[in-house]
């Protein structure tokens, strides 16, 4: 046996590559480049179809009526659904609706007839809807709106887009079901809103059955460190404005509002009269150093604040001082004074903010009547000690709150106190509550239960559409 018989086997040697077999993948890379090319001649053919379906299929009556179709029956919060009828023109640049009307759970309480709107699509690229002018022959509110439950929302955050409204020239109508009397105006105005925050808003109502009664009002508020308000306007015998603010319609209505300066500095300015009642007062000023203000408000002079009346009484008085802190926040004061409730909180904040100091504000509430404030059951006066903390998130007030002789069902307790925490955040209300009871008396199976020293703890979320949810609750 030779030394070669046991080298061990080796594979075949890979002959090397001939001129030929490179010729031969030549093709199959070029057939590759082209299937490449051709997908994507055919992807951006079909992006140019569905840009060219997009922009001028709503051209079509088959694309206005998509489009109509949408737009049917969407919500519009706790005040109903939206109808439209009659789209017609270029969606994307200047369309017009034959009506639009808004309708809640007893019909329509707003329509709106001959509407334009002329705007700039391509602006939504920059996050803004531009909108160059909207003219509405005839809108007409009829009555006012049943709300409906808050429906569902993602929370809260700054808007997705900014608005832009260049010229509104409207006829509007109010029904006597809306404001105690009839009132038909022209109104003109133009409105910028920033998703960030801030608007600018000029509005300018003339009345067409009083001629002479008008309102007036441009501000700029928000959008950089100018403020700047001026609102005036007149009915001098009453009329449809002062009806739709809740007011008495038959009666001379004024109000006159002016606010001036940067965020740093400047002044408020507010009156107002409804025959012989001044609805609403108040003035200010603010400083580098600090500020302050004092307003007075009569609740009893409008029914759209009745509820806030049979809670706090006919009038509330406002009162808030504030210096600068040496940690950057305003060393606040404020008190608030009516007949049933005061207030008083103190601590540091910045309002602008929306910030409270790291020990947020001490707050004290009593109630004469502390049924008038929460409605159930029968009670005597209530008190809550605390602290208010306030985040451009949220805000909670946490403390020890107590209520006087509670009765219900046959129970009456002397006396219930305990530690409570609410909390406000993202279109949500969350109260977590103990309560401890002394004196409690009565006759039947309530009070055979509970005893005479009751205790109970909740824990309750009140969520989007209106619904309590009970995530514990124990006596």
């Amino acid at each position: 046996m030779t030394d070669d018989a046991l080298e061990p086997a080796s594979g075949p040697e890979t002959a090397p590559e001939t001129p030929d077999a490179e010729v031969e993948r030549a093709p199959r890379r070029s057939r590759l480049a082209r299937s490449a090319i051709g997908w994507a001649i055919v992807v951006l053919l079909g992006l140019v179809v569905l840009a060219a379906t997009a922009r001028f299929g709503v051209l079509t009556p088959w694309g206005r009526a998509f489009v109509a179709d949408r737009l049917d029956d969407v919500s519009v919060g706790r005040y109903g659904k939206l109808h439209v009828e009659g789209l017609d023109g270029d969606v994307w640049r200047d369309f017009s609706v034959r009506r639009l009307t808004i309708v809640d759970t007893n019909g329509p309480w707003l329509s709106a007839d001959s509407v334009r709107i002329r705007w700039d699509f391509r602006r939504l690229f920059e996050r803004v809807v531009a909108i160059d002018e909207v003219d509405v022959g005839k809108l007409s509110l009829v009555r006012r709106p049943v709300e409906g439950p808050q429906p569902a929302s993602s929370g809260g955050g700054q808007s997705p887009v900014s608005l832009r409204l260049a010229k509104l020239v409207a006829r509007v109508e109010l029904q006597p079901a809306f404001s105690d009397r009839y009132g038909l105006y022209d109104v003109a105005g133009a409105l910028d809103v920033k998703r960030e925050g801030g608007l600018a808003l000029a509005a300018h109502v003339a009345s067409l059955t009083h001629v002479g009664d008008r309102l007036d009002a441009v501000l700029d508020l928000g959008r950089s460190k100018t403020i700047f308000l001026e609102v005036h306007g007149r009915e001098a015998g009453g009329g449809a404005i002062a009806g739709a603010l809740g007011l008495a319609a038959d009666q001379p209505f004024q109000v006159d509002a002016s606010a001036a300066g940067t965020t740093s500095q400047g002044r408020f300015h507010a009156t107002s009269r409804s025959g012989q009642l001044v609805p609403i007062e108040g003035t200010g000023a603010w400083t580098p150093t600090g500020g302050q203000g004092q307003g007075r408000i009569v609740l009893a002079s409008t029914r759209l604040l009745s509820g806030y009346q049979q809670m706090l009484g006919p009038a509330l008085d406002l009162q808030i001082h504030g210096a600068k802190a040496a940690d950057g926040f305003f060393a606040i004061d404020a008190v608030s004074h009516s007949d049933n409730a005061d207030i008083t909180a103190r601590g540091e904040a910045d309002l602008g903010r929306r910030a409270t100091g790291p020990k947020g504000l001490a707050v004290t509430i009593l109630a004469k009547s502390a049924k008038r404030v929460v409605g159930w059951p029968d009670m005597g006066g209530g008190r809550f000690d605390g602290g208010f903390t306030l985040r451009p998130d949220g805000w909670k007030l946490e403390g020890i709150g107590s209520i006087d002789a509670p009765t219900a069902f046959g129970y009456r307790v002397a006396r219930i106190q305990g530690p409570m925490k609410l909390i406000g955040a993202n279109h949500m209300l969350a109260l977590q509550a103990t309560a401890d009871g002394e004196g409690g008396a009565g006759q039947g199976l309530l009070p055979a239960l509970l005893g005479a020293r009751p205790h109970a703890s909740a824990e309750l979320d009140w969520v989007a559409g209106g619904r309590v949810l009970i995530k514990s609750l124990s006596v």
